[in-house]
């Protein structure tokens, strides 16, 4: 199953994040044609997908049991056991070193009240390529647009003679003198705080 998702932010040659999700029956051999079968139909599904989203992330993750994938332009997240000493559960990626994976739990069945054979992975990006944290917090100018302080600002423009902004035929001094004078009646009205 492919699932295509476009987050919120994403950098901006990303398009899209395209999440394919896998598994592979467990089969008595791992040379049979039924994994080299399902092995194919693997590759097909992340070629197609790349395909038409060219410029997406891809992430493949899933079952693998006892399917050997060896899938070009991608590496595997996942660096511990996942079953017993077997890597089962497995994550692909483009660029690995943006993540790093966490052995979690195995997961409680509410239904049945038994855990899972397999250990929950936890895939989180790697922070610290995505944030500067040696910069310094920068200071902004913001404005206090309370009730009262929107008040005093209408109480000001209702005072205003607009007459004297039309005096010049000029339609370009028109706009500088109202928009100049505007700006002197927010400064004077609508304080400011620094954060």
């Amino acid at each position: 199953m492919t699932i295509k998702i476009r987050p919120f932010w994403l950098p901006r040659e990303i398009a899209c994040v395209l999440i394919i999700l896998i598994y592979c029956p467990i089969f008595e051999s791992k040379t049979s044609s039924k994994v080299k079968e399902v092995v194919a139909r693997i590759h097909t599904t992340v070629e197609t997908a790349e395909r038409e989203n060219p410029n997406s992330a891809v992430i493949i993750l899933g079952d693998f049991n006892s399917a050997s994938v060896n899938l070009r332009r991608y590496k595997q997240n996942v660096t511990f056991a996942t079953r017993d000493n077997m890597i089962l559960d497995k994550c692909y990626t483009q660029k690995p070193y943006l993540y790093r994976s966490f052995k979690m739990p195995k997961l409680l069945s509410t239904s049945s009240g038994k855990t899972s054979d397999h250990h929950s992975i936890l895939l989180l990006p790697n922070n610290h390529r995505l944030t500067d944290h040696t910069s310094k917090p920068k200071l902004i100018q913001k404005q206090i647009w309370s009730s009262e302080n929107i008040s005093k600002l209408q109480s000001c423009l209702d005072e205003t003679d607009w007459s004297v902004f039309f005096d010049d035929p000029s339609v370009d001094t028109q706009t500088d003198s109202i928009t100049s004078y505007l700006r002197y009646c927010v400064e004077n009205t609508i304080p400011t705080i620094t954060v």
